[in-house]
């Protein structure tokens, strides 16, 4: 792992592309399968204004909040 260290002098870590692919450590678990979310993970959801980003966003969160599939999408 290298660090950055920015305008302010505060370091950043980051990595590189080979240190990912020779990553050996186990896959997190899922919170919402199939792969959608899991531990430490970060889930976006974007699109152009008024598709319904909003709308599908409360379903799904509604969905996955009573453990119920939604999509496909199962809340483990």
């Amino acid at each position: 792992m290298r660090q950055f260290t920015d305008f302010n002098r505060q370091k950043i870590p980051f990595f590189t592309v080979k240190e990912y692919l020779n990553d050996k450590s186990p896959i997190p678990e899922d919170i919402i399968s199939p792969r959608i979310l899991t531990q430490r993970g970060l889930l976006v959801l974007g699109g152009p204004p008024k598709i319904g980003k909003s709308d599908f966003l409360i379903s799904w969160l509604v969905h996955m909040a009573a453990g119920v599939s939604f999509l496909g999408m199962t809340p483990i």
